[in-house]
């Protein structure tokens, strides 16, 4: 026969339910007349449990290290990638490029590499307002446009997730990281 642990019901519930549903149910005791159970669990219990859960942020926060917070940066490109990018840019004369990105990734020292590109071949770079959803970086050209699987393939040569989508305007490419 398997052991069985003999816990009372506090016990029970405060262990199997969230912090803030403990002290939701604790103060709602103690404001229905409840006040030996909410000073049970404001003066035993929860204290103890944040004292351990500050003691184990605060080792979190020791071990982490400022590059494990970089790692959803994109990386700009060496000045022979920029050259390569404008080379292969160039005969589709690109007047506007616009990159977008969240606040999740770090992209400002890619945009700034997408700008060197941009005046190479005397096209606006510009930052835009909004992001992609997930993980791949989203292309956007009218269909019409030959550019399109060409800036795809330049994405591609860095080992970048991307595609391509049949949006927007003659001229302009839309770049969602």
């Amino acid at each position: 026969m398997p052991e069985t642990k003999n816990t009372s019901s506090l016990v029970t519930f405060v262990e199997t339910h969230p912090l803030p549903v403990v002290v939701s149910v604790a103060v709602g005791a103690f404001l229905l007349g409840g006040g030996a159970a909410s000073w049970i669990l404001f003066n035993g219990y929860i204290p103890n449990q944040l004292y351990s859960l500050q003691t184990q942020l605060n080792l979190c926060r020791q071990q982490t290290h400022a590059p494990a917070l970089t790692t959803d940066e994109w990386p700009p490109l060496t000045q022979d990638q920029i050259t390569a990018w404008a080379t292969a840019l160039r005969p589709f004369n690109v007047r506007v490029i616009t990159v977008f990105w969240s606040q999740e990734v770090e992209a400002k020292r890619f945009f700034r590499s997408l700008q060197e590109v941009g005046r190479l071949l005397n096209c606006e770079v510009k930052a835009g307002a909004g992001q992609a959803d997930g993980n791949v970086i989203e292309i956007q050209t009218p269909k019409s446009e030959p550019v399109g699987p060409v800036i795809l393939n330049l994405f591609i040569s860095v080992n970048w997730p991307a595609s391509l989508e049949d949006i927007g305007d003659r001229g302009k490419i839309s770049i969602f990281i």
